[in-house]
């Protein structure tokens, strides 16, 4: 008994506190509680905390589920956008095609990305790139406060995602009483179908008739047609950009 005393008044007032506050079967005063411990700490060796502190693990962002239910359950990852399910490269017989898909103009006719740039930059004039996900579109030029003069021949450029092959280009000037446009549509050259290939760039001649200078015209850019039938229209509307006078003629050389 003297043993078990000295081992006991031995032991940390730390210890025998601890399991005062966590013990949920020690009720009562503090006194008591202290006492129900002293007598027997095999008795106490089941009254653990159910749930102790542990050191808090790092988690990386691969370990984090994409998406969860209501419930707490883990959704199924959705696919990697950049893979074109069914189809195949008509050149290296490679399925599916995994990154970015050329897609020959009024042809059925893919490339991957590798076959791709084995081309002339000639040959790859004739391809559209489809660079898979969801279908968007990105105005890049004009840029808001870009002034065109009339007449002259400017570079329209974009981006898209998805697989957008062509798109339609339309403009309209902006009216301060009506949200009514007259639009006008681009036309390229020995095309009748009003699809414009998706290359990203296309060339237009800035209007001289009917359009006085300080006029601010802004471009629509819808998708016309999708490689991928599940996918929907969309547009994009560019910033208002100001058309200017036409550039003075060069004085001719004597």
């Amino acid at each position: 008994m003297a043993d078990q005393a000295t081992q006991s008044s031995r032991r940390p007032k730390t210890c025998i506190w601890s399991l005062y506050v966590s013990c949920p079967r020690l009720t009562g005063t503090r006194s008591s509680c202290l006492r129900r411990v002293s007598t027997s700490l095999a008795q106490t060796a089941h009254c653990r905390p159910k749930h102790p502190q542990r050191k808090p693990q790092s988690i990386t962002q691969a370990e984090l589920p994409t998406t969860t239910a209501g419930d707490g359950a883990k959704k199924p990852t959705p696919p990697n956008p950049n893979v074109h399910q069914g189809v195949t490269c008509d050149k290296s017989g490679v399925s599916p095609i995994v990154g970015n898909r050329y897609k020959k103009i009024d042809d059925n006719y893919d490339l991957c990305e590798a076959e791709y740039q084995k081309l002339s930059p000639e040959e790859q004039a004739g391809f559209v790139s489809l660079s898979g996900g969801a279908p968007s579109i990105k105005i890049v030029s004009p840029t808001e406060g870009t002034t065109w003069p009339m007449g002259s021949i400017q570079q329209i450029e974009w981006e898209t995602t998805g697989t957008i092959s062509c798109v339609k280009i339309q403009y309209a000037e902006k009216s301060w009483s009506s949200w009514l446009y007259d639009w006008s549509e681009l036309a390229i050259s020995g095309r009748t179908d009003g699809k414009i290939p998706n290359t990203g760039k296309c060339r237009w001649r800035v209007p001289s008739e009917g359009m006085k200078a300080g006029t601010q015209i802004y471009f629509r850019i819808t998708s016309e047609q999708h490689e991928n039938p599940a996918e929907k229209q969309v547009y994009v509307d560019s910033p208002f950009f100001s058309v200017s006078a036409p550039e003075a003629a060069p004085a001719p050389s004597q």
